[in-house]
């Protein structure tokens, strides 16, 4: 045995890259994993979602200065950014899709019937069909998960008793553009098999959307990028020990996963 037990060098951020659920034109097929999900109070500013600082927010003192100045039209004024409720959780994705056997993306029906080719120019149509059967993260806002609750309360079993929302699969099914897209849910209570799973490949949905200082969301509301603020933040880190464990703390989001967020979220609030 080794005089010092030395550990090997950890990564300071969880490096596991999480996989959205993209929830394309038509139907999309899902088993919730677990129960309660995520809730985060956000704000969508220059193109990003970031986390709602609470009693500190910049945005929300921001938020109730236009408010007191423009009560009529607030919501028309620049600089004005709602205090919006999302929420993630891990899904089962069970849809139908045509892996590319070359690039591996999976391919859902395009309306009515598998697109032809793969977006990298394979052609699939020879492909089988399979479901998805990965583990995805679910994020959207109150309209979607207000009908999850609502299933909670009305899907009973023989004896009345509330049947668990993780027990059934569910159809989503998306309609409409950009801010006029709609979702409707669909419990399919004929779909009630088990679905099997490790619970360590479920995603740690704290560190899903980012969480600024103020002096940051200063910066965001500048124009200055997510990128440009997190790159600021590890150069601060590597020059400041002290200052690297406090924003270490502060920070739930690894410097590789911004694109992606910013990808992601920016189609969540849609939602």
């Amino acid at each position: 045995m080794s005089l010092a037990q030395i550990d090997a060098p950890k990564a300071q951020y969880d490096s596991k890259k999480k996989l959205y659920l993209k929830l394309a034109q038509g139907q999309t097929i899902i088993r919730i994993l677990e129960t309660p999900a995520k809730k985060y109070y956000t704000h969508f500013i220059n193109s990003s979602t970031i986390q709602c600082l609470g009693d500190d927010c910049p945005v929300c003192q921001s938020n109730r200065v236009i408010y007191t100045e423009h009560p009529d039209d607030f919501r028309d004024i620049k600089g004005y950014s709602p205090r919006i409720q999302k929420f993630l959780v891990n899904v089962m994705d069970r849809t139908l899709v045509k892996v590319c056997p070359t690039c591996g993306a999976e391919n859902p029906k395009a309306g009515n019937a598998f697109p032809v080719t793969c977006s990298c120019g394979v052609v699939i149509a020879p492909v089988a069909e399979t479901p998805s059967n990965k583990i995805k993260v679910l994020g959207k806002g109150v309209t979607v998960f207000e009908q999850f609750n609502a299933f909670e309360e009305t899907i009973l079993d023989a004896e009345n008793n509330p049947i668990p929302i993780t027990a059934f699969d569910i159809v989503l099914t998306v309609s409409g553009a950009g801010r006029l897209t709609k979702v409707v849910a669909i419990p399919m209570t004929n779909r009630m098999d088990v679905v099997e799973f490790n619970k360590e490949d479920l995603y740690d949905l704290t560190d899903s959307v980012p969480k600024l200082t103020q002096e940051e969301i200063a910066e965001l509301r500048r124009g200055i990028s997510m990128r440009d603020i997190f790159s600021a933040r590890r150069a601060t880190e590597e020059t400041n020990t002290v200052g690297a464990k406090i924003v270490a703390e502060a920070t739930e989001v690894s410097e590789e996963e911004v694109d992606e967020i910013e990808a992601e979220l920016k189609a969540v609030m849609e939602g």
